[in-house]
């Protein structure tokens, strides 16, 4: 699409939004509602949650996940919430029971509850007297309940129907994180820390057998027959014999090392890891064989279990996405363009499309009305900038690895510009064609167009985390050392340096006209004249701001680590905060002609929004 359609698209769609399409709600490409004055949402939030404590699945194939006091039914084809309930407590760890009617719900100071898993109303609560409470579990009959508690380090086992206390066991452990039932029901296995995996008689309430086993144990999950367990553990998996209390097969192999989450498949024959990688195997557990592996999140692949017809796996990233793929080959169930992980950058190209990069090692170009993705260019390491040439024909990207990836326009590979030691934070380019970026090492390089030969520009003391274009002739930066400096492009030397913010400067804005502003740490907005006064504008933030955009006759925006976006009128007075993200804002940009501002956030998202106020 030619930029003058874009153009016309937008105003239609704006004109529209404005009406309100005669009172309809406005949604986004998902079907989701936007956010009061909103446009558009790039990405989408289905299936993310910031805290999700843990998700499994139900007999009917639909996934239970609970955070704090909610607890959602979720139809994993659509990412749809089906139902939403409220819980007695907030659990840390819960249990469905195997007549599928009832949970169990373990509070973190020692409160035990059972409640209705259709309603979520309590039936029946008591204390356990286990303080920092970490796991509860229904035995296979569903009549007991055995819950491991850090303080004091105790198991206890518990009459269901009457909250009763029928065993309390006390092993050498230092801390339970996690026990499950074996044998059908007449062994305990625990596990937390340091270096043992225990196994009970609830018959007699004996300690069987404590073996060594790897520095600590995150998780335990009993086969279905209950005469095998899987341990999660700091350095790999291990799989172990109930009755022998032997070790059978350890899985090894990841990255890290650390298994952060396990489950059976309904092939017996089949065992699934995933570590803090961001990896999930599919094991053949006789064998130890690794039979595929796949990448669904950035770290920490954790809640992992397989659907009931064997044909899913389920596992989340703390943070990030809940997410369903396929045993088979890895393949995502949901199929939704966006960002799994904290978007740390955005700009617009020449055309009117949006260009955003994130910690799950992508940027990703998007139709800002359609909210529609449009290509993804894979990094492979964590993403903190990205930049858009004048004439659209060439796209940067910097982050993690050092290194500079330019794409064309399309978003294709170019080249790669190698030379920055540390993560590459800033990226500029410059009416020559030259590309600027600023990196940890403390440097600015001014890269040739067409050759991998760089100007190198020394003077901060610390990482260069913003640039900005002030003019054909001179190129802004700032960072970590507090200071502002203005310099010479054609030159390749510094104007001024001044020091005028309190910490960290973490962001630029121009204006086109020679007008630039700073702000960072201490929350200041500072006006900068070319001989490198510093004058204070009226708004401040009040906390370390991370995100500026400036349009002299529109105001200022602000983006913090509040899910919120601030802005202020040219004099100074402020506007309504505009909420609808999930986390705190890490980016902004003015479209072109300055009637857009995309907002990019730690909730995986990017928000668009109007510069102006519409008129009633």
């Amino acid at each position: 699409m030619h930029r003058r359609d874009l153009l016309t698209a937008w105003v239609v769609f704006l004109a529209m939004a404005s009406a309100g399409l005669g009172g309809a709600e406005a949604v986004d490409a998902h079907g989701d509602a936007l956010p009061n004055g909103a446009c558009q949402r790039l990405g989408s939030q289905r299936l993310r949650y910031a805290s999700l404590r843990e998700a499994r699945y139900l007999p009917d194939g639909q996934v239970m996940a609970f955070y704090g006091r909610t607890l959602e039914r979720l139809d994993m084809a659509t990412g749809a919430v089906v139902q939403r309930l409220e819980l007695p407590l907030s659990p840390v760890s819960l249990d469905v029971a195997p007549d599928g009617a009832t949970l169990a719900l373990a509070g973190s100071d020692g409160t035990l509850c059972l409640a209705d898993l259709a309603t979520g109303q309590e039936r029946r609560r008591w204390a356990s007297g286990q303080a920092a409470m970490r796991c509860v579990r229904f035995s296979p009959d569903g009549q007991r309940l055995l819950s491991a508690g850090r303080m004091p380090p105790t198991l206890k086992e518990w009459d269901a129907a009457e909250g009763k206390e029928r065993l309390a066991l006390q092993g050498a452990l230092t801390y339970y994180d996690s026990v499950a039932y074996g044998l059908g029901g007449t062994r305990a296995i625990a596990g937390g820390g340091y270096y043992a995996i225990e196994f009970w008689d609830l018959t007699t309430g004996t300690l069987l057998q404590s073996p060594k086993t790897g520095y600590c144990i995150y998780e335990l999950v009993a086969s279905p027959d209950g005469r095998r367990v899987l341990a999660a553990e700091r350095s790999s998996g291990t799989e172990w014999d109930v009755d022998s209390m032997a070790i059978l097969k350890r899985f090894s192999g990841h990255h890290g090392g650390a298994v952060t989450g396990q489950a059976y498949g309904v092939d017996p024959n089949e065992v699934f890891t995933g570590s803090r990688d961001g990896s999930v195997r599919r094991w053949q557990r006789h064998e130890g064989k690794v039979l595929a592996r796949w990448f669904p999140h950035a770290s920490y692949a954790r809640s992992l279990q397989c659907s009931p017809d064997g044909r899913w796996l389920l596992s989340y990233q703390v943070g990030h996405c809940l997410v369903e793929t396929a045993v088979a080959d890895g393949t995502p169930r949901l199929s939704i363009a966006r960002h799994t992980a904290a978007v740390e950058a955005v700009t617009w190209t020449p055309d009117g499309r949006v260009l955003s990069g994130a910690q799950d090692g992508t940027a990703r170009l998007w139709d800002p009305i359609t909210g529609a993705g449009l290509a993804v260019l894979p990094i492979g390491q964590s993403v903190a900038c990205v930049a858009a040439a004048p004439d659209g024909a060439r796209l940067a990207v910097g982050g993690k690895d050092g290194i500079v990836h330019e794409f064309d326009g399309a978003g294709q590979p170019r080249r790669q510009r190698k030379g920055h030691f540390g993560w590459v934070r800033a990226l500029c380019y410059l009416d020559d064609g030259r590309l600027a970026s600023a990196a940890d090492d403390g440097t600015v390089r001014l890269w040739d167009a067409d050759a991998d030969t760089a100007a190198v520009l020394e003077g901060h003391r610390g990482g260069v985390l913003a640039l900005a274009r002030v003019d054909a002739r001179h190129l802004a930066s700032a960072g970590r050392d507090g200071s502002v400096r203005l310099w010479d492009i054609a030159a390749a030397r510094e104007v001024w340096s001044q020091v005028r913010h309190h910490g960290t400067v973490s962001c630029l804005a121009t204006d086109g006209n020679g007008g630039l502003w700073s702000s960072g740490r201490d929350g200041r907005i500072l006006r900068w004249t070319s001989a490198g006064e510093a004058t204070p504008e009226a708004p401040a933030a009040g906390t370390w701001v991370h995100a500026l955009a400036v349009r002299p006759g529109d105001g200022f925006w602000v983006g913090t680590n509040q899910p919120k976006l601030q802005s202020w009128q040219p004099d100074g007075q402020p506007r309504p905060d505009r909420a609808g993200h999930g986390a705190g804002i890490a980016a902004l940009a003015l479209s072109p002609n300055g009637d857009r501002l995309a907002s990019a956030s730690a909730d995986g998202t990017l928000l668009i929004w109007p510069t102006h106020t519409p008129k009633p």
